[in-house]
């Protein structure tokens, strides 16, 4: 499930300890995370949701070294656009690319805020791009 804090403040519990949610936060769970969380009752925490079941995305995470927590990604656009799109009109082949794109944005966004050398990914191209240049001669 990805969460997106659009005001106020909350606490939740995942990874074995408890963090501070605020206003522009994105935090992921996993379908298998122990899990708790509450608003601050002098600043209640909105927040827009999108829950989903999917291997595809459950590789991209694990492929760009993203796991349950929280983030600070400017991401609230892709979560409007999906829920636009999803209480919208728009035929049902055309919602499900726009939230499979927003969702891979989303899953970039936060990649982009973490250290390359730490993902798979940016392994992988590396490593691509190693042998590349080793097999071009001039």
């Amino acid at each position: 499930m990805f969460e997106y804090v659009i005001s106020g403040k909350g606490y939740i519990y995942i990874g074995g300890g408890w963090q501070t949610l605020e206003k522009g936060d994105m935090f992921i769970v996993g379908k298998n995370d122990e899990r708790n969380f509450y608003s601050d009752p002098k600043d209640p925490m909105h927040k827009i949701w999108c829950g989903f079941s999917s291997d595809y995305i459950d590789t991209m995470l694990i492929s760009y070294g993203i796991s349950s927590g929280v983030y600070k990604a400017d991401v609230l656009k892709y979560f409007e656009r999906i829920y636009e799109t999803a209480k919208g009109d728009t035929p049902e082949q055309e919602k499900i690319l726009v939230v499979a794109d927003s969702i891979h944005k989303i899953i970039l966004k936060i990649a982009s805020s973490k250290p390359l050398e730490k993902t798979l990914c940016y392994q992988i191209e590396n490593e691509l791009i190693a042998s590349i240049y080793k097999n071009i001669g001039l």
